[in-house]
């Protein structure tokens, strides 16, 4: 808990013994005590003017737990890469939801408060930090933070301080966007949309991009009543790349503000697929048509590195979710994690792992339900056996791997296991067993 000029932890969210705690729990305290040092200028230096703000203090606050991270460990790529499995893809499964509601909400009683301290105001507020950092470029983003801080020192201020001083940040660098306007869109509605990007196959070079409010359960629209006479419209930082199996294009941005539009994009021909939000920046979700699926299916089998970690990972999430909600047949997301006994990093595997746990528990009673079980162990089995179970050092203690390794190996594990894999399920056991009679670390 901070407090001005003084910031107060509980032992365990402040020390740790290197002989027995892993680098995941090293993470955790230093993410903890980066989210309390920025709250010494988000919240105290600057405070909110009223509690419909308070994802002003907490959002920053959760941004820059990953940022600050990034800046001590750099190798473990936090922003990049852990802030789209530990906020950017858990808060929108719960934003996708009919029962969801705007980041700023209105706080009329003293009771109303407490609910306002919720994901929404810490990871969805992150999240539209991130994207907001992404498209006006970190350096301008950063100039414009300072003015902020340095104009509403030792005061309040409301959202609308903040984004126009963000305005006349743009405008010094020689860009025009009417903050205020793009971000009360994304702050005053719920939810998040999902972009649509369809090939046109009577003009060459031209797409079909269109926006809709991206709801899990599509009946809820005709039954919640906020979402019965509401015409959802965001306007979207939508970046994009073009490639094929050896070439991918530079990145461009276009800005969708309408239902449906029209663009020109350069490079695109038959043989190539297209990618949109690149390295999941946005706060929406992308797909396409089934013809550039399976593009990018076929990109991912043959070449899967032509693509970014956080883009395979966005694939992975995205497929998912849209198949869940009914945008998508369900053999897409399936068919996209084909590729993972060929992948090496954490964060595909997470996307993939979080998608299918849930499936797993709707299909176990299934008269099929071993097709799948044996298509999901088969994906595992290449990377299990190569990562192994961690090793012991002479005197018992584990033998500390990379903070990347760690992770993908915890998390091959619970796979293999929670999918019954016969060797992860004995060596759980023996583990177990020598633990208890060892007397270790208890």
């Amino acid at each position: 808990m901070e407090n001005w000029g003084l910031s107060i932890f509980v032992e365990q969210r402040i020390l740790l013994d290197p002989s027995v705690s892993s680098i995941s729990y090293l993470l955790d305290v230093t993410m903890v005590i980066v989210h309390e040092i920025c709250h010494q200028w988000f919240g105290d230096l600057v405070t909110p003017v009223w509690w419909e703000d308070v994802w002003l203090k907490e959002g920053f606050a959760h941004y820059f737990e990953f940022v600050g991270t990034d800046y001590l460990y750099p190798g473990w790529n936090m922003e990049k890469q852990r802030f789209l499995t530990d906020v950017l893809h858990e808060v929108m499964l719960l934003d996708g939801l009919a029962s969801s509601h705007p980041v700023s909400q209105e706080v009329l009683r003293a009771t109303d408060i407490d609910r306002v301290f919720d994901w929404i105001a810490y990871k969805k507020g992150a999240a539209l930090i991130r994207m907001l950092a992404n498209f006006m470029g970190h350096s301008v983003f950063q100039r414009g933070l300072q003015d902020y801080l340095t104009i509403h020192k030792y005061g309040n201020a409301a959202r609308n301080d903040l984004w126009n001083t963000l305005s006349e940040a743009l405008k010094r660098n020689g860009k025009y966007v009417n903050i205020q306007e793009v971000m009360d869109q994304w702050t005053l509605q719920m939810g998040y949309p999902v972009i649509t990007i369809l090939g046109n196959m009577t003009v060459e070079n031209r797409i079909i991009i269109t926006q809709q409010h991206f709801i899990y359960d599509i009946s809820a629209k005709t039954k919640a009543l906020q979402l019965q006479n509401n015409s959802y419209l965001w306007q979207i930082p939508l970046t994009i790349v073009v490639g094929n199996r050896s070439h991918v294009s530079s990145e461009t941005i276009i800005w969708v503000s309408n239902k449906s539009e029209h663009h020109r994009i350069a490079y695109l021909d038959k043989g190539s697929w297209v990618l949109g939000n690149i390295n999941q920046t946005g706060y929406f979700r992308v797909n396409y048509d089934l013809r550039n699926w399976r593009l990018l299916i076929d990109q991912l089998i043959r070449n899967h590195e032509v693509l970014s970690v956080s883009n395979r990972a966005g694939l992975i999430d995205d497929a998912f979710s849209l198949a869940r909600a009914g945008f998508l047949p369900q053999n897409i997301p399936l068919e996209i994690i084909r590729y993972l006994s060929e992948e090496k990093d954490f964060l595909p595997w997470h996307a993939a792992s979080r998608a299918l746990y849930p499936l797993d528990k709707l299909l176990d009673r299934m008269e099929n339900y071993n097709v799948f079980n044996e298509y999901i162990l088969k994906q595992v089995a290449t990377t299990y056996i190569k990562l192994g179970w961690p090793k012991n050092n002479f005197n018992g203690s584990l033998v500390q791997a990379s903070y990347q390794h760690e992770e993908l190996r915890r998390e091959v594990i619970m796979l293999a296991c929670s999918f019954g894999n016969k060797h992860c399920h004995q060596q759980a056991s023996t583990l177990i067993s020598d633990w208890i009679s060892s007397n270790r670390n208890r």
